[in-house]
């Protein structure tokens, strides 16, 4: 919408200037006299349309050039975008940075970060000084509140974080702060535009429909893969085994790459390498198998050659080949856990991956000693006192991993109900003859061990015998289809699995299977390694279920960038760090050894997430949203968005190339007239 002063009603008139001259010219009549009647015809049908056709143009030529002229001395304005009341006091501006690790990253000879701040320092120049501004980024939540005037000189040292982060969250909590009404409302964010930041939370965009809201958003990455993922594929990787390791990687870059280098190493050490092609937004696993000879946590690293964003080309994690396992079996007889043992002997073959001790129900109660048992198996056992369940509970807490099953002449399970909660005070059900019933594991809970039952085992493993269990969200493995005989529950950092089955073969036909064997290393391994395995994102937290300190003694929490900060447990011996901001390995030391590890990712929404197209981000502004792409058009396109645009630059030129025009043509138009 154009926007004419008064002056130019005043000035209009002025453009029938030429038009009354051209009626003034034409009283001037010069008479040519022609020697014969032929040139005056051949004149009038050549020359005379000609020269009223140019007069005509010129006419019009003029005409628009006063006009021109006139629209100039006016100087008409083409409005903003955005509705704009010069009031600076009553100017509300709101800066929001995305600090979100898919900042990072190299572009146009420069750096997304570089970019960042110097959008940040034209979009501080477009604010009056008696503005009132909120400064905020993603990760680190508002960090200015105040008059433009008392910002000070250094506000953000770093602009991007390993995290992610949710804007929605972060703009909810500033317009929360506002406390006052303001005639103009101005949202200016900078960022990627990454999804997985603006769909995370249940914020109405609605609410800020009515602000004036600028986007300047960072260019995207031409060369960048990304490692996106590692698994171990093996269940129960163990020494001088081939341990086979998937890598994910996706190609979240514009350009093709082609034969780029990927390599995997542990403790330090290059085991494998190959190489990476993939178009762009193409995902591709790759293979890697190797074999380790010791026991022990080992520190995997898989790395990519730089590129436009080096830091999504390393990828950490653990392989934890567990020291030599501490085995109790306990049964009312000797010979009772006969099964058991064999199972555990014949995968023992090395004497390398399981220590066994055995005992009796007068060991459990006199004797028990579990500060270096990391399964305790009880079979048979009629009775626990309420003090041993305590310590057994407290020992499974810690990490610790409880088997209880019947033995071959119970009739009940013993009480634990201070174990657990759980009713197991049922009888025994011995179905009698040649009756049994085919033990069926839970399509859901039980999928690792179902997996494991051989082809030639499937619907052929029996049960003549059982105890009933609550048959709930524990529940494993059934009879009947609903009758559960084996129930487990996660306590603290340990398990325990009660079985109502005895692993013998007056109740069941399972230990003479070829599946008993891998089901015990199946079991035997379930809670090993615990959370030290697994990958935590940043930004999350690394809990650690219970940690004994003595007197004096002081832990320490060591990040991947070498910086340490003393770290306390808290009341009920759980140690927590609650926010983990770097990718890498992190550590907890006692007295210089390391107690406790974990491996540190980068959130995978950060890696792989789309960013919102122009088209895309409009619709989810659904208010007023200006588009910026380069630093370079902020402050003079907050100033169009505002004041709108003056023409008389425009007006100008098309001036100029009308006189241009006008000249031309009355050239012709002189030299017809004297011909």
């Amino acid at each position: 919408m154009s926007f004419l002063s008064p002056l130019f009603l005043w000035l209009l008139p002025l453009i029938s200037i030429p038009v009354i001259i051209h009626f003034l010219n034409r009283r001037n009549i010069r008479i040519i006299e022609f020697s014969t009647l032929h040139f005056l015809k051949k004149m009038e049908h050549e020359s005379i349309k000609r020269l009223k056709i140019l007069q005509i143009l010129l006419l019009i030529i003029r005409t628009l050039m006063v006009l021109m002229i006139v629209l100039m001395i006016s100087r008409p304005v083409l409005s903003g975008m955005f509705n704009w009341i010069d009031d600076p006091e009553s100017t509300l501006s709101v800066i929001v940075l995305d600090d979100t690790f898919s900042n990072k990253g190299s572009v146009e000879l420069s750096t997304r970060e570089t970019l960042l701040e110097s959008a940040f320092e034209r979009l501080l120049s477009t604010i009056d000084e008696n503005s009132m501004m909120v400064i905020s980024t993603i990760e680190k939540g508002v960090l200015f509140t105040g008059l433009k005037k008392d910002l000070p000189d250094r506000l953000l040292d770093e602009y991007s974080t390993f995290l992610g982060g949710d804007f929605s969250v972060l703009i909810q909590s500033i317009l929360n702060q506002i406390n006052r009404e303001y005639l103009n409302h101005e949202l200016f964010i900078l960022s990627d535009a990454q999804q997985s930041n603006f769909i995370q939370g249940t914020f109405d965009w609605d609410q800020i429909a009515e602000w004036n809201t600028y986007f300047y958003r960072l260019p995207g990455l031409d060369n960048n893969l990304a490692i996106t993922d590692v698994k171990v594929i093996n269940e129960i990787p163990v020494t001088n085994s081939p341990v086979d390791i998937a890598v994910t990687i996706s190609n979240t870059g514009f350009q093709s790459a082609d034969n780029r280098l990927l390599q995997l190493s542990f403790d330090e050490i290059n085991v494998g390498q190959q190489v990476v092609s993939l178009e762009p937004g193409a995902t591709g696993t790759y293979a890697f198998q190797t074999a380790f000879h010791l026991t022990g946590l080992k520190e995997g690293i898989i790395e990519l050659e730089d590129d436009d964003r080096m830091e999504d080309n390393r990828f950490y994690f653990h392989v934890d080949l567990l020291n030599k396992m501490n085995i109790q079996l306990i049964s009312s007889r000797f010979d009772g856990v006969l099964f058991i043992r064999n199972a555990i002997l014949a995968l023992n073959q090395d004497e390398d991956l399981f220590l066994i001790t055995q005992g009796t129900e007068q060991d459990l109660q006199f004797n028990l000693d579990l500060r270096n048992i990391d399964v305790l198996v009880l079979q048979g056992v009629s009775e626990i006192p309420p003090d041993i369940q305590q310590k057994i509970r407290e020992y499974v807490q810690d990490g610790g991993h409880l088997v209880i099953s019947p033995g071959t002449d119970t009739q009940k399970l013993p009480d634990i109900q201070n174990l657990l909660s759980a009713n197991f005070l049922q009888t025994v059900i011995e179905l009698g003859g040649d009756s049994y019933q085919i033990l069926n594991f839970s399509s859901t809970s039980a999928k690792a061990f179902s997996q494991i039952i051989s082809n030639s085992d499937k619907g052929m493993i029996k049960a003549f015998k059982f105890i009933p269990l609550p048959s709930d969200e524990h529940s494993l493995m059934f009879v009947n289809d609903d009758i559960s005989v084996w129930n487990r529950y996660p306590i603290g950092a340990g398990l325990i699995d009660v079985f109502g089955i005895s692993m013998e073969l007056g109740w069941t036909n399972f230990p003479i299977t070829g599946s008993f064997i891998p089901f015990w290393h199946r079991l035997l391994y379930s809670n090993s390694g615990g959370k030290s395995l697994k990958i935590i994102e940043t930004d999350g937290a690394w809990e650690i279920p219970r940690v004994y300190l003595q007197q004096g003694q002081v832990l320490q929490h060591s990040l991947p960038n070498g910086t340490t900060n003393i770290v306390q447990p808290g009341k009920d011996g759980s140690l927590v760090i609650t926010k983990l901001v770097e990718p890498g390995f992190h550590r907890i030391y006692d007295s210089g050894s390391v107690i406790y590890e974990a491996a540190v990712r980068i959130p995978e929404s950060e890696l792989i997430s789309p960013s919102f197209d122009d088209d895309q981000l409009s619709e989810k502004f659904s208010g007023k949203l200006l588009i910026l792409h380069h630093p370079e058009e902020i402050s003079e396109g907050v100033k169009m968005a505002h004041l709108g645009i003056e023409l008389w630059k425009w007006l100008l030129l098309l001036f100029i190339l009308l006189m241009i025009t006008e000249m031309l043509l009355a050239n012709v138009y002189g030299a017809k007239r004297h011909q």
